[in-house]
């Protein structure tokens, strides 16, 4: 019957759609779509709510304008409030917006404290930690500070896409100059680079990471623990390690790993030692390490025996008497998931005293 039938848009007071903009930048949430013009940065366009059966509806009636601190540079909607970022400048706007009449509006926007904005704009990315973009000085968490400082050297480069990877917690930065892509575990606070993930464009596709690179071929993150079809190892590398202070005396006598095994794999144990503290004419190998420090690298294979949990691994140290060590270990061939590490097991012994120096470094 006709009495059943849904009024059309332009009867009874509802606002006339109309096609929205070209956007710069564009979010959604609470049943809205935001975006900015691009040919009118200070403006915020927003949809009618999202009603069962129907697409965003747009009008050029549902509007938004913060002049103050210059363009819009991205948006993002959380904890109810749609963020509104300046280059220098982030603003809030909450309130449940007008309806389909034209009816009612936002509250007026409200300035952050602060002087970080945003400069990136696909850096932002909403994650259960809260909303992570890149401003000039590096990646910061909304209200929360800074958390960039590990990945500091790659503020030069700009962030292409940014995808949460929900099973995983982790949130993926993917970057211009064919850089690595950048992980931030939201749960550790902790992060890491992801290589071989050169990027154009990226999303989340039946969900997986997944990503465009720069030839047109599409990748796609799974559980298969291959890179592009080939097998990776993992490498895990741990600070210089000290038991009795900075110039202690003590002994490091062994060093065991519990493993579970998952594929064939054969693991080396990488020792570091400071230059200066062993002989280095018996089988180590002079360098540099990744923090500058001259070191005497030994490498060791390591050999699995059964043990409760899985693996167990040992290996006696070339030298025991010095300040500090550094421990790598790597599979060297790898075939798939390979294994896992547990735990990491030091036998150490300390003494009273200083530790016992080369009469060059003594006086």
């Amino acid at each position: 019957p006709a009495a059943t039938k849904p009024l059309l848009y332009t009867e009874g007071g509802v606002l006339e759609n109309g096609g929205p903009p070209c956007a710069y930048h564009a979010c959604a949430g609470r049943s809205r779509m935001f975006l900015i013009p691009a040919d009118d940065r200070t403006l915020v366009w927003y949809t009618k709510e999202k009603a069962p059966g129907y697409a965003f509806e747009w009008s050029d009636s549902l509007t938004v304008r913060i002049e103050a601190d210059g363009d819009n540079t991205a948006l993002a909607f959380d904890d109810d409030k749609l963020y509104v970022f300046k280059e220098r400048a982030v603003y809030a706007v909450s309130g449940p917006g007008a309806n389909s009449l034209g009816q009612g509006n936002y509250n007026d926007p409200y300035r952050l404290p602060g002087d970080i904005g945003c400069t990136d704009r696909a850096s932002v990315l909403v994650t259960p930690a809260g909303v992570v973009f890149k401003s000039a000085k590096g990646f910061y968490l909304l209200g929360r500070g800074y958390i960039g400082a590990p990945v500091e050297q790659y503020n030069s480069y700009t962030v292409v896409a940014a995808v949460l990877e929900k099973d995983q917690h982790r949130a993926l930065f993917f970057l211009s100059g064919h850089q690595p892509a950048l992980v931030w575990d939201y749960e550790t606070d902790q992060w890491a680079t992801y290589t071989n993930h050169d990027a154009v464009s990226a999303s989340t596709w039946q969900g997986r990471v997944t990503w465009l690179d720069s030839d047109g071929r599409a990748h796609r993150r799974d559980d298969e623990y291959l890179d592009d079809g080939k097998a990776y190892g993992l490498k895990l590398g741990l600070g210089w390690i000290t038991m009795a202070g900075a110039l202690g005396w003590q002994r490091f006598r062994r060093v065991g790993l519990l493993c579970e095994w998952k594929s064939a794999h054969t693991l080396m144990l990488r020792v570091y030692y400071r230059r200066g503290e062993v002989p280095e004419d018996d089988g180590g190998v002079v360098g540099i390490d990744d923090t500058g420090i001259e070191v005497v690298r030994y490498e060791i294979p390591l050999e699995a025996t059964t043990a409760v949990g899985g693996h167990l691994m040992r290996a006696r140290l070339p030298h025991q008497k010095v300040t500090a060590i550094r421990l790598e270990v790597e599979d060297t061939e790898p075939t798939g998931e390979d294994y896992s590490i547990s735990a990491i097991i030091l036998d150490v012994g300390m003494r009273p005293g200083l530790a016992k120096l080369p009469a060059r470094q003594t006086a």
